[in-house]
C-alpha cells in the first residue's frame, strides 16, 4: 500500500526550470545590424547554447547597443527570429524590453502573441505560450530595446534531485525507523 502512494505521487511530479538568453550591449550606441548571416552566439552574451545556428530572419534588428537588443529603426517595426537548438514547451516567455523613446508608443510580440505595450523603463512582460516552439521571434512596431528572453517550462521531472526518491520495479530492501504517536521507535 505505501508503494503505490509514492508510486503514485512520483507520477505526477513535474519540474519548472528556465532559461535565459541575455544579448551583448557595449553601454553606447545603437549597436551593429543584424542580418541572416549573423550567428546567433554573435549576439548574446548569455544562454548561446540554447540557440543554433545563424539568425533565422530579421528585419531592422542591431545588436552590441547601448542596453542590448535594438529592433526598429527610423519610426519602423523590427523582427528577429531565432532558432533554438532543441524544441521546447514553454509556460510562459518573458521579455526584459522598453522603449526607445518616451515620445513613441510600442509593442511587442513573442511568436504571434498578442502583443503588450512597453513602457519607457525596462520592465519584464510575460507572454502566455504554451505550444511547442522550435524559434524565438520577436515582432516590435517601433524602435525598442531587449535586454533579455526568459523561456519558463515544465519538464517530467526526469532531472532528479539528490533527495528524490525513485521506485523501480527492481527487488530492494528498504530500512526505515518509524515512530508511533507515543514517541516510540520500531525499526524495520
Amino acid at each position: 500500500m505505501i508503494v503505490a502512494v509514492m508510486t503514485t505521487a512520483l507520477a505526477g511530479t513535474v519540474k519548472a526550470e528556465s532559461y535565459t538568453i541575455t544579448f551583448n550591449s557595449q553601454g553606447q550606441g545603437d549597436g551593429t545590424s543584424v542580418s541572416t548571416s549573423t550567428d546567433c552566439s554573435a549576439i548574446v552574451s548569455e544562454g548561446a547554447s540554447y540557440l543554433s545556428g545563424k539568425v533565422a530572419q530579421v528585419t531592422s534588428a542591431y545588436y552590441n547597443g547601448q542596453f542590448g537588443l535594438k529592433l526598429g529603426k527610423s519610426g519602423s517595426a523590427g523582427l528577429i527570429k531565432l532558432n533554438l537548438a532543441n524544441s521546447v514547451t514553454p509556460t510562459s516567455i518573458v521579455v526584459s524590453a522598453k522603449r526607445y523613446r518616451s515620445d513613441k508608443p510600442v509593442t511587442l510580440s513573442v511568436n504571434g502573441s498578442p502583443a503588450q505595450d512597453l513602457t519607457i523603463n525596462f520592465a519584464d512582460y510575460t507572454f502566455d505560450i504554451s505550444d511547442e516552439i522550435s524559434y524565438i521571434q520577436l515582432n516590435s512596431s517601433n524602435y525598442s530595446w531587449i535586454k533579455s528572453i526568459t523561456v519558463n517550462y515544465t519538464s517530467g521531472g526526469s532531472t532528479l534531485a539528490d533527495n528524490d526518491l525513485v521506485l523501480t520495479n527492481a527487488p530492494v530492501a528498504l530500512n526505515f525507523d518509524l515512530y508511533n504517536k507515543n514517541n516510540q521507535l520500531y525499526h524495520f
